[in-house]
């Protein structure tokens, strides 16, 4: 027998809006288990340049890659790439740090604010492609309003005003391209965003609980001293900050200095918190941190299984430990968003209500809070549970 819910659309607290409305207009193999069938498609293409994105081939079919019209692939993570020669000849006098230094892992985690901004400098877009995305972001994915973690450039906004959506998004920006914005423009950011570490699939997420022990817990991009500078800037702008931090190591590395600092910022949101500890959790409700994170990586406990231990993949999105142990509250200082991997409410509902672990498990009443606008004004979510499963899943506007 299946139960019926109506739920409010979505609120995503993290996406990144801008770079995916880039890519939409890109080739997307994530679905593709067969690289001879990804490799035919690239070849369908005859763009200038092609973008591919959900690569999870890796180095394989290298050959076949250089063969291809210039080509830049990048994976589902959105931390790895690949460019072919045809391409890094087409882009090394425009982007010559980026051509020289695109596949070196260690130079990407660095330089992920400059990734974010290379690929719409060579792939842009048009106010009708504004219109378009977040039309499909709420007929196909539930979403209503968005929150970009990361801004490209200024054009952007721009053309969020401009065709009227500038109400139903906020962007957080890099401290760099903060210091190149007008008065106006600064005046409109929601925040810094700031990165401390990697992501678990190319396992430089800062962590101890790789299978392979040369991964050595993933990378620390700050230093302590880099990070209280940067920390302390945001507090003088009295602008928020929300920072990208997966593992452990990083997690406690931010809390140790904003206690020991007494860092007073607006907010401050930790992004992703996937292996944040019981102690940890406590040390970020008392400082009134706010965590944001995403119900859909609940899934990695399965996705992951050949890169982190089990212990690991038991600890991913302890939302008990926060909710019944440390008093953290959904709608408050517990947020929700997709990352958009995958965007929208299906992914979303079956981690949240039948999830790998029962330590990941939420109450619908729980996803709502986190994770919904706060009226039907502007639609619904409608659909059924059924044998553990989300069905008939649709927007109702």
């Amino acid at each position: 027998m299946s139960e019926h819910h109506e739920i409010p659309l979505l609120n995503d607290h993290h996406n990144h809006t801008s770079f995916y409305m880039v890519l939409r207009n890109c080739l997307d193999v994530r679905n593709i288990d067969d690289i001879d069938i990804a490799i035919k498609k690239i070849k369908e293409l005859n763009d200038e340049i092609n973008v591919v994105l959900g690569w999870r081939f890796g180095n394989t079919g290298r050959e076949e890659i250089e063969k291809l019209n210039p080509t830049l692939i990048c994976d589902g993570s959105l931390h790895n790439y690949i460019l072919n020669r045809k391409a890094k000849k087409m882009l090394k006098d425009k982007f010559p740090e980026i051509v020289s230094n695109i596949e070196n892992l260690d130079w990407i985690e660095h330089n992920l604010c400059t990734i974010t901004k290379f690929i719409p400098q060579i792939k842009t877009i048009e106010e009708k492609d504004v219109v378009e995305f977040f039309k499909f972001m709420l007929k196909e994915n539930q979403i209503y309003s968005m929150e970009d973690l990361l801004l490209p450039n200024i054009d952007f906004v721009k053309m969020y005003e401009n065709t009227g959506f500038s109400k139903r998004i906020k962007y957080w920006v890099d401290i760099k391209s903060y210091d190149k914005l007008s008065d106006e423009y600064r005046s409109n950011v929601e925040g810094f965003k700031i990165f401390l570490d990697g992501a678990i699939g190319p396992e430089t997420a800062a962590l101890n609980g790789y299978i392979n022990t040369k991964s050595n817990g993933g990378l620390k991009l700050y230093s302590d001293d880099t990070l209280t500078k940067d920390l302390k800037f945001a507090a003088k702008e009295s602008k928020p900050v929300a920072v990208h931090a997966i593992g452990e190591l990083v997690i406690e590395q931010l809390v140790d200095i904003v206690e020991r600092e007494n860092i007073k910022l607006p907010c401050l949101r930790i992004e992703h918190a996937q292996y944040i500890s019981l102690d940890v959790a406590k040390r970020c409700k008392r400082l009134g941190i706010v965590l944001s994170m995403q119900i859909n990586f609940s899934g990695e406990s399965l996705l992951f299984k050949h890169i982190l231990t089990e212990e690991y993949l038991k600890r991913n999105n302890p939302f008990r430990m926060l909710i019944d142990e440390c008093s953290f509250a959904p709608g408050k200082d517990l947020i929700f968003g997709s990352d958009g991997m995958p965007h929208g409410a299906q992914a979303a509902l079956e981690n949240a209500l039948f999830p790998v672990y029962e330590s990941q498990k939420l109450t619908l009443d729980e996803f709502i809070k986190g994770y919904c606008v706060d009226s039907y004004d502007h639609g619904k979510i409608s659909f059924d549970i059924e044998n553990k499963k989300i069905i008939n899943l649709k927007t109702m506007i």
